[in-house]
């Protein structure tokens, strides 16, 4: 069996925790007072001060306890436009687990009411009476008007009637078609009132809405109790009594040194100026326990809580731990940036959460419906029913606004290091390849001197055979033989210079084509329009011929092309 936590963190308390849910003792007995006394109660108070956790770990126990009324929770869900396909009535009828009677043979055909599923109830189970909890019924205003409507319909014919009147016409019907319509027990069951309680848990700030239940329930908020923070006896009981619990617990008992909890509490309480919301006392009892587990404390020192810098931290740190659980990379990225900087507004002289709607989340911040749902599970994010349909999402809490924050300039920071880190990087790389391009352009100047001084050399040779030869053609004139055979050695050297120009101008071209290749590819068009350029005012070669050469070369490459048109 799965040991034990003595602190649920940020997660309401359920049922089978009721025994290390202290703190509330005075707000449960008050609280079954009331549900005891009257019909129906509203319980109201700020989101975040465990109103369901009073509802599962407080009322519902004591109300097993005493054994008087069988509890039906009833949860809505909140109302999502062309998705949700059932009523509140709906909803309510299938927590009842309806189970069939004689009351459908005798009146049969009769579309499912309240009334009938809790009167079979009645008859099946014998029993005492019934509690109906509604935790978070605020979610029932955001269904169709008409729909509510009919709930709050249903609703009072089960509490202001014994037999609904459209059941009393079918029952006046019976037994004049047939006197024995209904056996005496029948009879005495069906007239039996149901004994019928509620409880509806709903937040400070919905309160309002109940007033669209007035017509039907004109009762329905003269029996109300407020859950309030947290004040310092109750949150000194919150934080003791769960440390010394004996059981199958992962941690040790441990207790809290006087100085210890006197810094936790005025911590929590900002020296004494505001009550104590449980979500933040649940974080930081859950930080303690995990100290005890990992390092066997049995006192918790104020030196192991340490100043208030150190405990904002602890809610720091519950905020990466969260994230840090995360499955993937690319969903912690993902759920930092919308959290971070979707749903907190900052400026230098104001915090607060903000809310969004699940289509804005998921169209801005790329948030799949399972990520959401797992933020929700990690009590970073809170899902509110929207009056208009659907969920909005915010912070659970404005315990985390300053650790948010403080990580988010945190991340911000260290991404603009890593942006500075990848631009020198690739500003070294930039001059490397700069380097290589120079060397590779130095080689070729090389290379193009050594061309031009053998080419240089072979010109001058030429020139020096064709002196020869004219030497030899003028001594020929008188010595016709030799100089016939003088003239055609001349005329052979002549052609062979001449074939060493036009060899040196094939080659220089060549280079030329090479360079405006190497310019292309590093993009460097300019440069390669300048070095053709230069080749045509030299002579090297003319507009015309180089043109075709180069669209051979280059295929139509719309660079190449742009530069031909501009050459003069």
């Amino acid at each position: 069996m799965k040991k034990r936590l003595r602190y649920p963190g940020s997660q309401p308390f359920v049922s089978a925790q009721k025994d290390i849910f202290f703190g509330r003792d005075q707000d449960i007995e008050n609280l079954m007072e009331l549900i005891e006394l009257e019909q129906s109660v509203v319980l109201y108070g700020k989101s975040g001060l465990g109103k369901s956790s009073i509802i599962e770990a407080g009322i519902i126990p004591e109300i097993k306890k005493k054994q008087e009324f069988d509890i039906v929770s009833i949860r809505f869900g909140a109302y999502v436009a062309g998705k949700t396909t059932v009523t509140p009535l709906d909803i309510a009828l299938e927590a009842l687990q309806p189970q069939n009677t004689w009351l459908e043979d005798k009146f049969p055909n009769r579309p499912p009411t309240l009334w009938q599923a809790l009167k079979n109830k009645q008859i099946r189970e014998k029993n005492n009476g019934f509690l109906l909890i509604f935790d978070q019924f605020e979610e029932l205003f955001t269904y169709p008007e008409e729909q509510v409507n009919v709930f709050a319909r249903q609703m009072a014919e089960v509490h202001y009637t014994n037999i609904p009147q459209s059941y009393r016409e079918l029952m006046d019907a019976g037994f004049d078609a047939q006197e024995d319509f209904l056996s005496e027990e029948q009879a005495r069951t069906l007239h039996e009132r149901i004994k019928l309680k509620t409880l509806m848990g709903i937040r400070s700030d919905r309160m309002s809405h109940m007033n669209k239940l007035k017509p039907y329930l004109p009762e329905i908020l003269i029996y109300t109790y407020e859950l309030k923070a947290l004040g310092k006896k109750q949150a000194k009981a919150a934080i003791e009594q769960p440390a010394q619990l004996a059981g199958d617990f992962e941690s040790n008992t441990f207790s809290y040194h006087k100085d210890a909890l006197n810094t936790i509490l005025n911590y929590l309480t900002k020296n004494n100026t505001q009550g104590i919301e449980s979500f933040q006392l649940q974080i930081f009892c859950e930080y303690i326990e995990e100290l005890v587990r990992k390092d066997q404390h049995t006192e918790i020192s104020k030196e192991l809580i340490g100043t208030d810098q150190k405990i904002e931290a602890i809610f720091e740190n519950y905020y990466l731990n969260k994230i840090k659980n995360l499955k993937s990379e690319d969903e912690k990225k993902t759920a930092r940036r919308l959290i971070e900087d979707g749903l907190i507004f900052a400026t230098d002289s104001e915090q607060r959460r903000l809310s969004l709607y699940e289509g804005q989340i998921t169209n801005d911040y790329g948030i799949s419906k399972e990520l959401l749902r797992k933020l929700v599970n990690t009590h970073l994010l809170r899902a509110e029913s929207s009056m208009r349909g659907g969920y909005t999402y915010e912070l659970s809490h404005d315990t985390l606004l300053a650790p948010i924050l403080k990580a988010k300039k945190n991340r911000i920071k260290a991404e603009a290091d890593k942006a500075a880190i990848r631009l020198e990087e690739e500003r070294q790389q930039q001059l490397i390849e700069a380097q290589k391009k120079a060397e590779a352009e130095k080689l070729r100047a090389e290379k193009e001197k050594r061309l031009r001084i053998r080419a240089n050399t072979i010109a001058a040779i030429a020139g020096v055979m064709f002196c020869i030869a004219l030497a030899a053609g003028i001594f020929a004139y008188s010595q016709y033989i030799n100089a016939e055979k003088a003239k055609n050695e001349a005329i052979e050297a002549k052609n062979e210079a001449e074939e060493t120009l036009v060899e040196k101008n094939r080659i220089e071209i060549e280079n030329l084509i090479r360079e405006v290749e190497n310019f292309i590819e590093a993009d460097e068009a300019t440069i390669a329009k300048t070095e053709l350029q230069k080749a045509i005012d030299k002579k090297l070669v003319t507009k015309e011929i180089l043109k075709e050469i180069l669209k051979d070369k280059f295929k139509g490459n719309p660079d190449v092309l742009k530069i031909l048109e501009d050459l003069k």
